[in-house]
């Protein structure tokens, strides 16, 4: 039988036993934009990324690959959160209150969704790679699914399950699956067309409890990576939870949430920002 492969750090032999590198190398620091990033988030596949700037009002989108800018678009002040599929070729972006737009990477507005979408706050949002559909984490702990092309933004699916408000949400496996994870330190992985539950994993850590949780997925679906600062990463199986590895104690940050993404080449990426730009590392290089 086949061994199942998933991703994993760069190992290194140490006093004849092989341990995980301990290392988070710094691929690309930026510390000269003048000013302060709100957010950043990795595309699913780690080749972009996504930085709200605070004074600026504006959406910036960086080719990490070629270490340049890509695009940049002028957004709402309130916008908070930000995603984009897995080719980068549209942005969705949502405020704290019930509003949200969606834009191309060319810096088109598509259709409009500057729209109430009911009395919670969003609090998180992902758009699927293939089909037309966008979801959002709510304050009451609910996530909505939206057909992205429709101009009334009409509620395609509503999953419900956690104890807690949505704080990331990704699909994966060809959109046919949905991860989730918010405030209860619990990650659930649900069917997008069944709303059935799949999995379970119980990812809590003491010292970082009621923090927000950021996750990204492998490329070949197989692993979850969940983190809740610079600090806290672990990398779990998407089919029966278990811990793969955990790299939680190999560099210190600041208690921010930061972006997180796979490559395609199953490199785990952290990207921060920071006062005056962001920094972005590499996990398992020597």
């Amino acid at each position: 039988m086949q061994r199942e492969e998933v991703a994993r750090p760069a190992q290194t032999e140490e006093a004849g036993r092989t341990v995980p590198a301990p290392l988070w190398k710094p691929i690309w620091l930026v510390g000269n934009l003048n000013y302060s990033v709100r957010k950043v988030q990795l595309s699913a596949d780690g080749q972009l990324l996504l930085a709200i700037m605070n004074e600026m009002n504006r959406l910036r989108v960086l080719d990490i690959s070629h270490r340049a800018q890509s695009s940049t678009s002028e957004i709402s002040d309130s916008m908070t959160y930000v995603s984009s599929d897995r080719r980068g070729s549209r942005f969705a972006t949502a405020s704290k209150g019930p509003h949200s737009s969606l834009q191309s990477r060319d810096g088109r507005w598509l259709p409009d969704l500057h729209q109430s979408m009911g009395q919670y706050q969003i609090t998180a949002v992902t758009l699927a790679n293939g089909l037309c559909l966008m979801a959002f984490g709510y304050s009451d702990s609910s996530i909505r699914l939206y057909n992205s092309f429709d101009i009334d933004a009409r509620v395609e699916r509503w999953i419900s399950g956690h104890g807690e408000a949505i704080t990331d949400v990704r699909f994966f496996l060809g959109d046919k699956k949905l991860a989730m994870v918010s405030y209860d330190d619990i990650v659930k992985i649900w069917d997008v067309n069944t709303k059935g539950l799949l999995l379970n994993i119980r990812h809590s850590i003491v010292d970082a409890w009621n923090l927000k949780a950021a996750i990204a997925i492998s490329p070949d679906g197989r692993a979850i990576a969940v983190t809740k600062r610079m600090t806290l990463v672990r990398v779990y199986h998407t089919l029966t939870g278990k811990l793969l590895y955990d790299v939680t104690k190999n560099h210190k940050w600041d208690d921010q949430i930061p972006g997180i993404a796979f490559t395609a080449n199953g490199r785990l990426l952290l990207a921060e920002g920071t006062e005056n730009g962001f920094n972005i590392y590499e996990y398992g290089t020597r």
